[in-house]
């Protein structure tokens, strides 16, 4: 049985109340469940995750690691937030932060936010949760150090202000150091301790939407091989056209049926004629196509392979039929699957190398437009192009080639003859 716990800001000293036995990890972001290829038996605590900077932790994926038959626990911050999102799906909620998001008490997201330090810094909290200064005057008015009319004038108060400004010395002024709650905190440890028991929840039906299997593909170790050979891949797109008019010609099959009218001698036009996109025998460039084709291919090639590119890259995949996948499978050779890890271990390397070398430094940070450059160059096309670019390669749009070749800016740009990749298979 494998535990995993995603803790930053709520628990800095996670590692001491974990022991042996759980795996601390940072605060959860979108992709981190996924990342871990959830198996049954799994414990998976969830904590704190991050929300500002990057792509909270996605619910499907939390439903998927459920599904896989690992129990999902949440608690004080992000986790509790899910929890009491996901809680009719099997996802179970720990301590009094959670209870209060459950039971509509708590309605906002910002009562648990903070502003804090990174990793390397210990995850010092700059700012205090809201939810914890609520608790505290709480317990303030029980003890009869404060006026329930106080205490409410005070929530209002720091309720106006934004999450990030919600700075300890705003409260230097009140009476409340000696009987503050850490209720973050106190919710993490018990979700801690509710971690070392023995669950094995029902597994919820979750469908596999083109959005969870394209996280999943983007996380799992079979979807990174996938991920570098379509960035970085020569004669990926030849792949990827292959495949598209394999699943082209089947739809034709089942859907048209064998005694559908041939007018063109490629199958992959004839579909899209029996679907109403072509005319029968013209193999004139529609204006609706034009855009599915680049400029150099387009002043280049005859008609007929002209049509069957914008056709093959316009083919919308129904969401069961998914042509990485596919590509995912012919890409399961173990030469090919190392030469993948290779290219991913060392794009890694270099990046916390710049990191620690160059103050502010991320790989996230890297802008859109420096991306866009590499990606003209890696492809041959003009930057108004990439969303074909994206499309000849299997990626859905120009956002997505971007965001997944960011991890590997430095090592492309810098290190172009290591992404190089030959890919020779049917």
């Amino acid at each position: 049985m494998r535990r995993f716990l995603f803790a930053g800001p709520s628990l800095p000293d996670a590692r001491a109340h974990a022991g042996d036995s759980i795996r601390v990890l940072p605060p959860v972001k979108a992709g981190d469940l996924l990342a871990l290829e959830p198996r049954p038996g799994d414990v998976i605590g969830i904590v704190d995750g991050l929300f500002h900077q990057v792509r909270s932790v996605q619910h499907k994926e939390i439903l998927y690691a459920l599904q896989c038959g690992a129990a999902v626990l949440g608690a004080a911050s992000m986790g509790a937030l899910r929890a009491a999102e996901l809680a009719p799906f099997g996802m179970r909620g720990v301590g009094r932060v959670y209870a209060d998001f459950a039971s509509g008490r708590l309605t906002s997201d910002d009562e648990v936010a903070v502003a804090h330090t990174d990793r390397e810094h210990g995850y010092r909290c700059l700012t205090f949760p809201l939810v914890s200064l609520r608790y505290t005057v709480e317990r303030l008015v029980e003890l009869g150090r404060m006026s329930p009319r106080e205490a409410g004038e005070l929530i209002r108060e720091m309720r106006a202000v934004h999450y990030l400004d919600r700075t300890f010395g705003r409260l230097a002024e009140r009476p409340l150091k000696s009987a503050w709650i850490d209720a973050k905190k106190d919710d993490a440890i018990l979700l801690v301790e509710e971690m070392s028991k023995e669950t094995f929840p029902e597994r919820p039906d979750v469908p596999n939407t083109i959005y969870l299997h394209a996280w999943r593909l983007g996380h799992e170790i079979g979807g990174r091989t996938l991920r570098v050979f379509q960035l970085f891949g020569r004669g990926y797109e030849e792949l990827h056209a292959r495949i598209v008019g394999d699943a082209i010609r089947n739809e034709c099959a089942s859907r048209c049926g064998p005694d559908a009218p041939i007018d063109f001698p490629d199958p992959v036009l004839n579909h899209a004629c029996h679907e109403g996109y072509l005319t029968p025998g013209d193999t004139a460039l529609l204006p609706r196509l034009r855009p599915w084709l680049t400029e150099a291919e387009r002043s280049g090639e005859p008609p007929t392979a002209l049509l069957r590119k914008a056709v093959t890259r316009a083919f919308r995949m129904l969401p069961d039929v998914t042509p990485d996948a596919e590509a995912a499978r012919r890409l399961r050779s173990p030469q090919l699957q190392a030469r993948a890890r290779d290219v991913h271990a060392l794009a890694t390397a270099i990046n916390l190398n710049a990191e620690s070398r160059l103050p502010g430094f991320s790989a996230e940070r890297v802008p859109d437009d420096r991306l866009a450059q590499l990606a003209s160059d890696l492809y041959g096309v003009r930057r108004d192009e990439l969303e074909i670019a994206a499309r000849m390669r299997g990626i859905p749009g120009a956002d997505v080639l971007l965001a997944a070749l960011r991890p590997y800016y430095l090592l492309a740009k810098y290190n172009p003859e290591t992404v190089a990749l030959s890919l020779d298979i049917s």
